[in-house]
């Protein structure tokens, strides 16, 4: 909803606004939605009346009973230790409308990185260059580009001006990471943006304005993911393009598991660059990570 941080600055972002309000409201009235509705408004009440302090949702050692309906309660400041702290309880933040909430889920969707799936032409256009693939260099466009209405979805988007200034934010701290395509002109066409949480890796977001800049990226991503000792990727809920590019469902217990299980960090927080000896076109084999017993 409307922020004094971020207040409209034109006709326009006032009527995106609304729109995006209107979305908003129906999309928590689905049916997957509305069972976790009252705790969403209990919870955004305690807040407004100042029973509860912001970031308690973390507090808890265990999830809240709501979170059996994916719901576990409202995000605070999303300042960089509170977004990692939620990261490393397996939470996620998400909201079109009011405050972000931390929501969890009973499966994700994993990855092994040298498993992604790689038909010939992806291969052959990464031998050949099609596109130039780079790391965490245009972050911010990359995320703003995540947020544009898609042909043929529905106009809403979770990546509002809090959670752009929040994770360019996490960007500089050095967990959050971008992954661009560009094309022979040099226009941004493809790529995502994801939070490295320990041995995972979790993709929050992807576009494509040319077909396959963004699956080109992504497996340019999971060669040096699997160079770099990370466990999994993880890209969160289900959708048809993961599973296509082979990712499964893996229940929170054993997601947990992995998430804790490994180093507490497989690669130092900091700035990401491609590294050109690792080749993604052809197969490959991740180096052993031994998880915690």
């Amino acid at each position: 909803m409307f922020s004094f941080r971020h207040p409209p600055r034109s006709w326009a972002e006032l009527g995106n606004d609304l729109q995006r309000v209107a979305l908003g409201v129906v999309y928590s009235l689905r049916p997957r939605r509305i069972s976790a509705l009252p705790y969403v408004v209990t919870a955004s009440l305690r807040a407004a009346l100042r029973l509860d302090p912001p970031g308690v949702a973390l507090e808890a050692e265990s999830p809240p009973a709501a979170s059996r309906l994916g719901f576990v309660g409202l995000c605070g400041y999303l300042t960089p230790d509170e977004l990692m702290h939620g990261f490393h309880k397996g939470y996620f933040p998400f909201s079109h409308i009011g405050r972000k909430k931390w929501w969890m889920l009973d499966e994700r969707m994993t990855l092994e990185p040298h498993l992604i799936r790689r038909d010939k032409d992806v291969r052959r256009m990464i031998r050949t260059g099609r596109f130039r693939v780079t790391f965490d260099q245009s972050f911010e466009a990359v995320m703003r580009a995540c947020a544009e209405a898609r042909k043929g979805h529905v106009p809403l988007t979770w990546i509002t001006e809090d959670i752009v200034e929040a994770y360019v934010a996490l960007h500089q701290a050095g967990y959050a990471h971008s992954f661009e395509a560009w094309d022979a002109e040099g226009n941004l066409v493809g790529g995502g943006l994801g939070i490295a949480v320990g041995p995972a890796f979790v993709i929050e977001s992807q576009f494509s304005r040319q077909r396959n800049g963004s699956k080109i990226a992504m497996v340019i991503l999971m060669r040096h993911l699997s160079a770099w000792g990370f466990a999994r990727a993880d890209g969160k809920a289900h959708t048809d393009y993961l599973e296509s590019m082979g990712f499964q469902p893996t229940p929170h217990a054993e997601y947990m598991a992995i998430l804790h299980g490994g180093p507490e960090n497989v690669r130092p927080p900091g700035r990401w660059t491609v590294d050109p000896a690792l080749d993604a076109s052809g197969d490959w084999q991740p180096e052993p990570v031994a998880l915690a017993s």
